[in-house]
């Protein structure tokens, strides 16, 4: 660990030396770009503008250009004349392996490939520079006013699309000669926006025609609204969508036109105000006829037909059909239910062209996960409109393998994982699954946090997922689901855990539901949610025990968390997400969970619930508890994100239950949380920490009530590099106050002055398929000290910042993945 925080520590400093504009290596006639600016625009968006600059000025990390700095150093080792020399030594060399192995034509061949590349990439580094210059780095960004009057030129583009038709764009720069800087102003004049005044359609499709004003109320062209030639090319894709949903299955946003008349109407206004010219637009939607007809034919589906072995080849075999709600399907062998395959299909002969509708049915056959490929084609040759399906098999038997490391507590560990998968089990597209997985995860000792044991978890889980909803009973609902590709998966598990403290065992059952009512929103509920918790008291230590009962003395629930237990619970979630991985875009994510425990123990009386625990010793619980998460990620750059969250959380014991299964409180600090405070060591409230030379250890500190909020900024560094500074806030908050645990109960008069704060730097090692992740962080506001003394980020000191006797030390997580 000592390594990591040497290279952390090496990284930012290096990032940081430079706080110099390295402007002395420039030409007499170069200014390095240092800033840019736009003014004078009211209405038109700064950023939208900044799109069109043609050069960027070198980034700059607290106001130091590091990228610049480091390319420079580079430079300093980077002698063409040497590698020329090496070129030509290198090529030499080659020529004379080459001719002494004319006669082994791998070898030459080889010699010739290898050859090629070498000479690449010194040729590479001759022109562009080392690894520092190149990837590291970034070479000078000089002022070049040609294309500052590029840049100038398509802003003013950019104006005529927005409505500004007499928009002008301008530039300005100015030349530091002591310093050699350049910095750029652009002018923007938008003028008078142009306002449309009557928006028509134009058509002698009297379908169409009555169609479009059907849904007139969705056209983004209105009157009143200012010209935008983006809302346009957006009213295009519209139009082209709801034709295409209504069988026009050859049209096309070709034959969807603009026409605009511009009308001056000089506007004069009473007294001593000037007259005001303002510039009116008639706009005008053209739906062209196709040139070999006299208007667009509206395709209605006469067959289906649907091959579910399509690629499959067997000699003088013909493939078997059958016809089943009006489809045809096409097999070598019948293994499918049509019945299943059916619910699937979001159209069906009869029915007119819906373009959105075969792209749900596409969407759907591909996610079972039955199938290599969902194919759909249309045929409109003999005078019919055939749709074919092509669906292709995927191997009945399949076992997937992983190995990998996970970080628990900045602690890494192996596990292993197999999972066995049966498609098509009863002939009706379910998959059945059993997973086996093994791993050792490093953590601190339950008793003393300066120790470390290695923790054994095994666990094996078995499910059947069903391609619709399983319930009893028939329900319209069941079929209005289809299109949202339900699901049902019926699972148990069994985990084990074996500490050197104690063996915990969990046996677990569940029914989940699942559906998608589009990409972005999903939802989920278990109605069925069944564990046994059985930690035998045989496997834990007398030392282990007594520490339980010192725990339970003070209030802290966690010996509960060790008895045998029933928990039950109904739960469900609802979530949105819209942030694709790999788009740097405006994105949203919000996740609702909801949970109630022991529902189904409200069928027993009270006495009955505490005579059934204690004659079979066993723990019952009954709760409910909610969990919302939000978060937002916005783009400040093309390679640099603001990526905020905000976690709720409340979880309520009732009933004859004292307290909640130890698995549903809320937690708060580690590498997901408050990265200052250790893993699930934050709060309760205001609770004072034991001072950290105490050898005892720290335990978990449990919460009924969760506040976290996290804000990121993310940036790129170079080659897979990526860095970030980050705050986070939170805090866990019980609710009432436990024995001598005196501040954590949550108050409303209080709890704001109960929030802890953190700050740090984040190091990001991005391989696409894997991110590896050290953020290292400081105690900002720290609610355990007295109020009025809590502030306490003056406390730190660099020469001790990984000290982990020290109270404000840096913490330093590593870990698998974005924190959110």
């Amino acid at each position: 660990m000592r390594a990591i925080y040497t290279l952390f520590t090496f990284l930012i400093g290096a990032f940081l030396l430079s706080s110099c504009l390295n402007t002395n290596k420039l030409r007499k006639d170069e200014y390095l770009l240092t800033g840019q600016r736009i003014k004078g625009n009211k209405d038109v968006s700064s950023d939208d503008l900044a799109a069109f600059y043609q050069q960027k000025p070198n980034r700059k990390i607290l106001g130091t250009t590091p990228y610049l700095w480091i390319y420079y150093q580079g430079k300093r080792f980077h002698h063409p004349e040497k590698i020329q020399a090496k070129i030509a030594k290198t090529t030499q060399a080659y020529d004379q392996k080459i001719s002494d192995n004319q006669d082994k034509p791998k070898k030459l061949s080889r010699l010739k490939r290898k050859k090629e590349k070498d000479l690449a990439d010194l040729n590479r580094t001759l022109h562009q520079g080392n690894y520092l210059m190149r990837v590291v780095g970034e070479r000078p960004i000089i002022f070049d006013s040609t294309l500052a009057h590029k840049t100038a030129k398509q802003m003013q583009s950019y104006l005529f699309t927005k409505g500004y038709f007499e928009g002008t764009a301008s530039y300005q720069f100015k030349l530091d000669t002591a310093k050699k800087t350049a910095a750029v102003t652009y002018q923007i004049t938008e003028g008078i926006a142009q306002m449309i005044r009557h928006a028509y359609l134009d058509t002698d499709d009297k379908h169409i025609d009555s169609l479009l004003k059907a849904y007139q109320d969705e056209s983004l062209i209105k009157p009143g609204d200012q010209y935008d030639e983006r809302k346009f090319d957006s009213e295009r894709e519209r139009i082209e969508k709801l034709l295409k949903d209504n069988g026009y299955f050859e049209f096309s946003r070709q034959y969807i036109h603009a026409g605009l008349d511009t009308a001056v109407i000089d506007t004069i206004i009473v007294k001593k105000t000037p007259v005001i010219r303002t510039n009116i637009l008639d706009f005008t939607t053209e739906i062209y006829n196709p040139a070999k007809r006299d208007k667009h034919k509206i395709f209605v589906i006469d067959e289906i037909k649907f091959t579910t072995d399509a690629g499959n080849q067997r000699r003088s075999a013909k493939r078997d059909s059958i016809i089943f709600n009006h489809v045809k399907y096409l097999y070598y062998v019948n293994k499918y239910s049509k019945k299943v395959l059916d619910s699937k299909l979001l159209f069906h002969p009869g029915e007119k062209y819906n373009q959105t509708n075969i792209q749900g049915t596409q969407r759907l056959l591909n996610g079972l996960n039955i199938f290599k490929f969902a194919n759909l084609k249309f045929d409109t040759t003999n005078h019919k409109f055939v749709a074919n399906i092509f669906t292709s098999d995927m191997e009945k038997y399949e076992i997937t393998d992983e190995i990998g490391l996970t970080v628990l507590q900045s602690l890494p560990g192996p596990f292993g994982n197999v999972t066995f998968r049966v498609r098509n089990v009863f002939g009706g597209l379910e998959i059945f699954e059993v997973s086996a997985r093994a791993g050792i995860e490093g953590q601190t000792g339950l008793l003393k946090q300066s120790n470390v044991y290695a923790t054994t978890q095994v666990g094996v889980t078995s499910s059947i997922v069903f391609p619709q909803l399983i319930f009893p009973g028939k329900f319209a609902f069941k079929n209005f689901i289809n299109k949202y590709d339900p699901r049902t998966r019926v699972g148990i598990g069994f985990d084990l855990i074996n500490r050197p403290e104690y063996r915990r065992v969990n046996l677990r059952g569940a029914v989940t539901y699942t559906w998608q009512k589009n990409r972005i929103r999903s939802f989920s509920i278990s109605p069925i949610d069944i564990n046994y918790v059985f930690s035998p008291a045989s496997s834990q230590t007398d030392e282990f025990k007594a520490y339980l009962d010192s725990l339970e003395s003070e209030g802290n629930p966690l010996k509960y968390s060790f008895n045998n237990s029933f928990v039950t619970s109904i739960n469900g979630f609802y979530q949105y997400n819209d942030n694709l991985l790999g788009q740097n875009k405006i994105a949203r994510y919000f996740r609702l969970f909801l949970e109630a425990g022991g529902t189904w123990l409200n069928f027993l009386g009270k006495e009955q619930i505490e005579q059934t625990q204690k004659g079979r010793n066993l723990q019952y619980f009954s709760f409910y508890r909610i969990n919302p998460d939000f978060r937002y990620y916005l783009p400040t750059g093309k390679k640099s994100t603001l990526a905020m969250r905000i976690s709720t959380g409340l979880a309520v014991p009732y009933g004859t239950s004292k307290t909640l299964p130890y698995e549903k409180f809320y937690f708060s600090g580690g590498g997901n949380s408050l990265r200052a405070w250790t893993q699930r060591r934050l709060g309760p409230g205001s609770i004072k920490e034991k001072p950290i030379s105490d050898t005892a250890y720290v335990p978990e500190k449990p919460g009924n009530i969760l506040l976290e909020a996290n804000i990121e900024y993310r940036f790129k560094m170079f080659s897979f590099f990526n860095g970030a500074f980050f705050v986070d806030a939170g805090n866990v908050w019980t609710l009432k106050n436990e024995k001598n645990q005196e501040g954590g109960q949550f108050r409303f008069d209080r709890f704001y002055k109960e929030i802890a704060v953190d700050a740090g730097y984040g190091l990001r090692l991005d391989f696409s398929f894997l991110i590896v992740r050290v953020d290292a962080a400081v105690r900002v506001y720290d609610p355990s000290e007295p109020e009025g003394d809590r502030y306490v980020l003056n406390r730190f000191q660099f020469k001790r910042a990984f000290d982990k006797s020290y109270k404000y030390r840096s913490v330093v997580n590593l870990s698998i993945g974005y924190p959110f």
